[in-house]
Parts: structure tokens; sequence; C-alpha cells
């Protein structure tokens, strides 16, 4: 008789341990790691089909190798109806798991986690695959942290790890990356056309902030009366494209140089970096996407650009993950400019330490906020928390202080989800089905 695989129990944050007692999710759980587990186990057959075909050969030419490898390619795109290039790029990350993250490739084969995560793992390590140093501990911490995330939370962690472990490799990758930069537009038959463009960051980070404060502060009179937020975004775009045409042309003209843009982009450097001790690139304050060191240096020093800067302090939270407790306002001045760092910090307040009196979170109180949850602070959630409500735990009409213990932000769906009763999180019971809450204010980013 077949031994019974084991089915790892689900990892759950604690105010949602509740959930492990529904016994319809219970059984999507136990089928989510058996089709974790074929699908680890799938791979491993094509792996060792290719290992076995490659041995079969091992004595002939190069060339005659080259063409088994492509021939293996095919067989499994056959077996499996998928094209040529989807079967490559599974073996390719299956065998690099394999080979170069032992530990995550046994999670994947237990169940633990899906080869969808993994797979991120394995194309942002590609970087250091040549770092026998570095991948044991990439494995480990892989093995330790990606169970518990789900595939976006894991993106955004190797987008800020991988640079972390070797800066250099990360600054080589975005100078050979800016050489595949380009643009092209596909016009369709029905009166539309598709922009598709790869662009440094640096240019357009600010951009994607603008369109969607544009967009969310539109009073909708398009001749509908119902545009989408998603048609009020594009819509924005293409105002800016037209516009852009002729204002850039002028300014060029007239000042023999392109017209400053009214943008903002929030990102977290190190001082050291700032200061060119060190290449340690930056991070978006919502983390999604890393800068290189120059790309931060070049921002920093723009004479054309406005700054307002903040020092953040961090502690170890439970998790051992930093998190910022503390964001100290230090004005619009460059910090390298005559900055002490002891000075500065012991002459300027926390702004996570104020409380005030008013309903709505504003000023520096705001930013401060911003800048500690980073991110919209459901379990799972990575949307943006410049793009999300900046909410009170405990609603300001029922005694809730306007204070940074009790404020945080949540995206729109998690928003509601909270209004209604149905978020839970620490301190705070669980959801007994379908309860009553308060009304949304939909127009309202700041709602209590």
């Amino acid at each position: 008789m077949e031994a019974e695989t084991m089915i790892p129990a689900p990892i759950l944050p604690e105010h949602y341990a509740h959930l492990a007692g529904e016994p319809e999710l219970v059984e999507a759980w136990d089928q989510e790691v058996r089709l974790r587990q074929a699908e680890a186990a799938k791979l491993g057959m094509l792996l060792a089909y290719r290992s076995r075909k490659l041995q079969t050969h091992r004595d002939q030419h190069a060339f005659a190798r080259a063409a088994v490898e492509k021939a293996v390619v095919r067989d499994a795109a056959i077996i499996l109806s998928a094209t040529e290039s989807s079967a490559r790029r599974l073996l390719t990350s299956a065998e690099f798991l394999q080979k170069k993250l032992p530990r995550t490739w046994v999670a994947c084969g237990a169940g633990s986690m899906d080869f969808g995560r993994a797979r991120r793992v394995a194309q942002a390590a590609e970087d250091i695959a040549h770092r026998d140093d570095l991948l044991p501990i990439l494995d480990e911490e892989v093995i330790q942290k990606a169970p518990a995330m789900n595939l976006a939370e894991v993106d955004q962690w190797v987008k800020q790890r991988i640079p972390e472990l070797d800066a250099e490799a990360y600054n080589s990758r975005c100078e050979r990356a800016r050489a595949k930069r380009y643009v092209a537009f596909t016009h369709h038959d029905d009166g539309m056309t598709k922009i598709d463009a790869l662009v440094p960051t640096v240019s357009v980070a600010s951009l994607e902030r603008e369109l969607w404060s544009s967009a969310r502060k539109q009073t909708d009179e398009s001749a509908e009366g119902d545009r989408t937020f998603t048609q009020r975004m594009a819509d924005e775009f293409t105002s800016r494209l037209q516009r852009g045409t002729t204002e850039q042309r002028e300014a060029e003209r007239d000042l023999q140089q392109p017209a400053p843009v009214n943008a903002k982009i929030s990102i977290l450097v190190t001082a050291d970096t700032l200061a060119g001790r060190s290449n340690a690139p930056a991070l978006s304050e919502d983390k999604s996407y890393v800068l290189p060191a120059s790309d931060v240096r070049r921002i920093a020093r723009d004479p054309r650009a406005t700054h307002e800067w903040f020092a953040s302090g961090t502690t170890s939270g439970p998790d051992g993950e930093e998190q910022i407790t503390s964001v100290v306002p230090l004005g619009t001045g460059y910090p390298s400019n005559g900055w002490d760092e002891v000075s500065a910090w012991e002459r300027s307040v926390n702004a996570l330490s104020k409380t005030s009196q008013a309903r709505f979170v504003t000023g520096q109180l705001r930013e401060a906020i911003l800048i500690r949850d980073r991110t919209c602070r459901a379990d799972g959630c990575t949307r943006p928390a410049w793009a999300a409500d900046v909410d009170h735990k405990t609603p300001h009409e029922q005694g809730g202080k306007t204070a940074p213990e009790n404020i945080w932000a949540l995206c729109r769906a998690h928003h509601i989800m909270k209004s209604h009763g149905l978020l839970p999180f620490p301190g705070h019971d669980p959801p007994e089905g379908d309860l009553p809450g308060r009304v949304l204010e939909h127009e309202s980013n700041e709602s209590g």
C-alpha cells in the first residue's frame, strides 16, 4: 500500500487562524498542495528525461548534443501541449532551482511552495548564479520567507534582496538593460493603438503617480458620463502625449533644453549611497522597483528638482524584517551638504510620534504613514500606500485618535472590507459571517 503523501499545514497570520477550521478551505488547501507536488514531480520527470537523453549522446559532438537539447524541449512541448518557448522556460527554471537552489526545489516537491514563486526567485537569482557564496544564503532565506508570501510579495522581496546581496551585479544588469529600451506602436483595426515601451524606470515612475492622481481627482464630464478609473487614466495619458508633442518642441526651441516635469517619486536610499561611499541601490517607497545608485545620485543632485528629505529609523520586527518606526523630516536641503546625522536626529521631531486633532491625515503625518506602511497593510496586499486610503483602525467618530498607532494605509478594496467588519487584523476579533458595517465614502481618499 502506497504511503500517504504528507500535507504541510497552511501558514496563516495569527488573526486568520480561524480559517484552519473552515472545512471547505481545508480541503481546498489539501488540493492545492497536491497540485504543487504534482507540478514538481512533472518537472522532475522532464529534467530526468533531459538528463537521460544527454547521457545517451554524451560522446557526440557539441553540435549534436545541442540538437539533442532542442529535441528534448520539443518533446516536452508536444507531450504537455505547450509551445517550445514555454517548455524551454520551464526546463531552464527547474534546472536552475535543482542545481543552484536545492532547498527551494525540495520545498516545491513537498508542496510548501508553488513553482510560480520558486520560478520568480530563480529568474531574479540569475544575476548571482556565479556566486556560490551567496546562493546558499538566498536558498535558506527563500524557504524561511517565501512559503508565507504570495507571488506579488515574493516579487517585491527578490527585487530588493538580490541587489542587496550583490549591488555591483545589479548595477551591471541595469546598464545592460538600458540597451534594450524601445517603444513600439501597434495600430489595430478598430481605431485604437497599443503602445508598448521599455524605458528607464526613473523616467516614468513619477508619471504613473501623476496619472493616478489626476484620474482620481477628475469629475467625469465625458459624453458617456460613466468613464471608469482606468479609462480616465488612459485619457489623461493621451492628453499628455498630445500636449507633449507641441509644448516640448516649443520649450526646446526657446530654451534649448527640455521643459522640466512637475513630478514626484518616493525612494528609500542609504546615506552612504548618497555620499558615494556605497553603490547600494535605492528601493521605491512602495517596493515596486529598485533604482541603481547612479540614477539616485543624479536625481538627488538635479538642480531643477524640488526635494523633501526624511530620515527613517528601523527596528527588527517579530519576523526579523526591518520595520520603520521613526520618520524625521529634514527639509528640502541636500542632506549630505553639511548634514550631521546625530544632531539632525536630536533637533528633529519624529513624525510618527505626532497626534492630530483633525479627522483627516494630512501634511507630515500623512507622509510619515506612507513611508512607514509603504503598501496596503492588509495581509498579502501589495497595492502602493500612495494609491490607498489613509484610514483609522478605530473610526474617528467612535473615538479613534488621528495618531500613527491608529492609522494605516488600506487599498480601496480592503478599506471596504474593513468598514463592513470583514478584515481581521491584530488586536481585533475575526469576523463572524457577513457583518454589517459603516458605508464607505468612495470619493474620499482619506476616509476615517
